[in-house]
């Protein structure tokens, strides 16, 4: 043991082996007190991963894997502690260098789905310790990686390479550097010499967490602005404990509420998330237009009615309880509540809860307030919409047959209810159908276009998020094309999505929210109408007819809007009226039918 010590001693600080030294200095110690439960090993091993998380130098991955080591070990000797707390805030910091910028898509996602489970332990460590705001820092950088990265550099480097190769080759040099993978005392084209920064102080690492602190204070002050209209439930499960953590616009009240969830568990939410997957593919829903089977007896597990009344009780009630929240009459405008939740919970339907076995009024989500997701918090954080501003109308795409895919003859129909209501209203409208839904045509009609409707079949690729795609009479339209456009969308504002799957993520990387319509936000639409699971295609013109007439129409009266401009900040409330017309036609339990359409963003 004494030998490993002064090995590490020996090595000079800025060595790229230092961070690696110190690492398996701390695990033998820690081994150390595991065999003898000697608490002097434990501090040694603390120390060691500290000084290994703090390092200067060396590769990300490892830095962080110390700052982990860190905080665990300081878990078991401090408890919650403040600690604890700083262990986390080091290791969390590096998440962003690990999902590296010169690696490809598939890389970043592989490195990130083995540490997903890392931001919700963190937060579980802070909202032991009572600092909620600091548990919604960490759950929101564990949501917002890849599709951040993505933002800033939207074509991977080989294709940079294509167009300018020195630029990419000076942008793999920066990267490595600024990563530690070289040495601190040369570049990697050893042309120059670099300047040895020394080893960060503690007291350097603290003051950078408190400046992040008083930027974090200042975000969760816009936070609590974005949820005037409504609160943003963050719902954190985690092996250790599951929470919910509630942003209020109130000022009066607690900035951050916390409602423990005593008698839920990550292993229930991994059932529900099991038996809702049985379900769907008995269902036959892989794909819109795909044919209904009927549900076997005994078969299939938990029915729908109960994987919604375990929600209900377990989630959604207390949540309710703790905002007092009552039951609101089916002709009042329900209050708008937005739901971000990790892990398996993030595939489950909060937005349907209820109970379903009983006449009982007051039992149902729907019949308390109109449910939104929000793939982050930041999000919510747009410029607001111009409402003053002239409205440019609507883009709707409908293809009705599709190279290798079943047919949606249905889609056509879809887009003629919205064309009358344009028409009634004196709104603009382009309809692309057909042939004439041409990749180009269609980032034409989004740059010219405040609302996009396209009814088609759509492909999720979890593995590679920008390469999900609208399938399209004459080839895929995929979402980096639509992201590379983001900056020339000036115009976006409300994306309906009548396709595949599109709100369907990665469940390896259930903290990261990968899907069409995270996507479709993150190019610039404020409201995204998105689904689940595939929707029937006799459903989708009902519930298109259903929001565009609430859009378009004055709901109190069903009187034309021509003198005012389209709010689509009320898509939400629209489509909550539409689904519920929904299910007065094809029944409350038929829950295929109605419970996969779903609204993220404003």
């Amino acid at each position: 043991m004494w030998t490993l010590y002064e090995a590490v001693n020996l090595t000079p600080d800025g060595h790229p082996f230092k961070v690696n030294c110190l690492t398996w200095l701390g695990i033998c110690t820690r081994n150390f007190f595991d065999v003898f439960r000697m608490v002097d090993g434990l501090d040694k091993a603390i120390n060691a991963y500290k000084r290994a998380a703090t390092s200067p130098s060396g590769e990300p991955a490892l830095r962080y894997a110390a700052g982990m080591l860190w905080a665990h070990a300081a878990r078991i000797r401090h408890g919650p502690s403040q600690q604890a707390i700083d262990a986390y805030s080091v290791a969390l910091d590096l998440l962003p260098r690990i999902a590296w910028l010169g690696s490809d898509i598939a890389s970043r996602h592989k490195e990130l789905a083995n540490k997903g489970d890392d931001a919700p332990k963190a937060a579980v460590a802070a909202i032991e310790m009572g600092e909620y705001g600091t548990a919604l820092e960490w759950l929101e950088q564990g949501r917002s990686v890849v599709w951040g990265q993505l933002l800033q550099l939207r074509s991977p480097v080989d294709h940079l390479r294509s167009v300018n190769e020195t630029l990419a080759d000076e942008l793999l040099r920066v990267s490595r550097e600024l990563d530690g993978i070289s040495t601190r005392q040369t570049q990697t084209s050893g042309s120059k010499r670099v300047k040895e920064d020394g080893p960060q102080s503690l007291e350097e690492v603290a003051q950078r967490h408190r400046r992040l602190a008083e930027e974090w204070e200042e975000l969760l002050a816009e936070l609590r602005k974005a949820a005037r209209e409504g609160p943003v439930v963050f719902l954190n499960i985690h092996h250790l404990q599951c929470d919910a953590l509630i942003i209020q616009s109130d000022q009066e009240s607690d900035p951050i509420l916390h409602v423990p969830f005593s008698s839920f568990s990550i292993k229930k939410a991994q059932e529900l998330q099991l038996s809702l997957k049985r379900l769907l593919g008995l269902s036959g829903v892989q794909v819109r237009g795909g044919h209904q089977v009927k549900f076997l007896p005994g078969q299939q597990g938990p029915s729908f009615e109960k994987i919604l009344s375990t929600l209900w009780m377990e989630i959604v009630k207390p949540v309710l309880d703790k905002l007092n929240y009552k039951q609101v009459s089916s002709s009042s405008t329900p209050t708008r509540i937005w739901w971000c939740a990790t892990g398996p919970v993030a595939f489950l339907p909060l937005h349907a809860a209820g109970l379903y076995t009983t006449p009982q009024e007051g039992t149902k989500v729907f019949e308390y307030v109109t449910s939104s997701y929000t793939p982050t918090l930041t999000a919510l954080l747009r410029d607001p919409l111009k409402k003053d501003s002239q409205f440019h109308g609507i883009l709707a795409i409908s293809q009705p047959t599709t190279p290798d895919q079943s047919p949606l003859p249905k889609t056509e129909n879809e887009v003629e209810s919205i064309r009358q209501h344009c028409i009634s209203t004196g709104q603009p409208l382009e309809w692309l159908n057909k042939s004439e839904a041409t990749i180009s045509n269609i980032l034409q009609g989004m740059t010219n276009h405040n609302w996009v409707h396209l009814a088609c079949h759509a492909v999720q690729r979890v593995d590679a998020p920008t390469q999900s795609a609208f399938c399209l009479h004459q080839g895929r339209l995929e979402l980096s094309e639509i992201i590379a456009r983001c900056k020339s969308l000036p115009l976006a504002e409300l994306a309906f999505l009548s396709a595949c799957q599109t709100a369907s993520g990665d469940e390896k990387l259930s903290e990261e929210a990968v899907h069409l319509a995270a996507g479709m936000m993150l190019a610039g639409y404020k409201s995204v109408v998105a689904t689940m699971w595939s929707i029937r295609d006799r459903d989708a013109p009902l519930v298109a007819d259903g929001v565009y007439r609430q859009l378009l129409c004055r709901p109190e009266t069903g009187s034309t809007m021509r003198e005012e401009r389209p709010d689509s900040t009320r898509s939400a409330h629209a489509l909550h009226c539409a689904v519920r017309e929904l299910r007065e036609v094809v029944g409350e339990k038929a829950f295929i039918a109605w419970v996969p359409f779903i609204h993220f963003g404003l």
